[in-house]
Formats: C-alpha cells, sequence, structure tokens
C-alpha cells in the first residue's frame, strides 16, 4: 500500500457514533404522527378526491350535452323559418296565379 491509500484508509476508518446521537436526530426530526400514514394516502381523502373528480366530469358531460341541444335547437329554428319563408313565397305565386286566372276569367 502507498502512503495514499494508508491515508485515505485512516480517513475512512468506522467509528461509532457519539452517546446520545440517534436521540438528537429524532428529537430533531419531530415528533412522529399516530398512524404514520401521510394524509393524501389515506383512504377517505381519495375515495372523496375520486368522487369529487367524478362528479366534475359528469357536470361537463351535461353541460356540453345541453350545449349541444341548444345548437340543435337552434339549427331547427332555422331550418324551420327558412322553409315557412320558401312556403311563403310559394303560397304567394299561388295566389298570383289564381287571381291572374280569376281576372282572365272575368274577361270573357
Amino acid at each position: 500500500m502507498d502512503e495514499f491509500e494508508r491515508a485515505l484508509m485512516e480517513a475512512l476508518h468506522r467509528e461509532a457514533a457519539p452517546e446520545g446521537f440517534a436521540e438528537r436526530v429524532v428529537a430533531r426530526a419531530g415528533p412522529v404522527k399516530a398512524g404514520g400514514r401521510i394524509w393524501w394516502k389515506k383512504r377517505a381523502f381519495q375515495w372523496s378526491l375520486a368522487a369529487g373528480l367524478a362528479a366534475t366530469l359528469l357536470a361537463g358531460g351535461l353541460i356540453e350535452h345541453r350545449r349541444e341541444q341548444q345548437i340543435r335547437g337552434e339549427r331547427a329554428r332555422e331550418e324551420l323559418m327558412l322553409a315557412l319563408r320558401i312556403t311563403g313565397v310559394k303560397l304567394h305565386a299561388v295566389q298570383e296565379r289564381l287571381a291572374e286566372m280569376d281576372r282572365e276569367g272575368g274577361k270573357q
């Protein structure tokens, strides 16, 4: 072994921890909670989170469904108004034709 390796071995040799070291570390770390589970790992929190997420998704789906129904209703209304305008134009043309036929019939 050369000088460097011997110095390294001396620097890295094991030493026993000072008396009371473990107790001081535990005291500094703070008290351990009963049960030892973190709040976000508890079943009640997980279930309530899942229920909240499901409710949010359901509400979003219902809102989207209602919006689609409103769009379809507006489109149907526009188509109905167009159909009524076309029908009005056709009826007016028929009335004009009938009036013309009456005038021609009255001349004879």
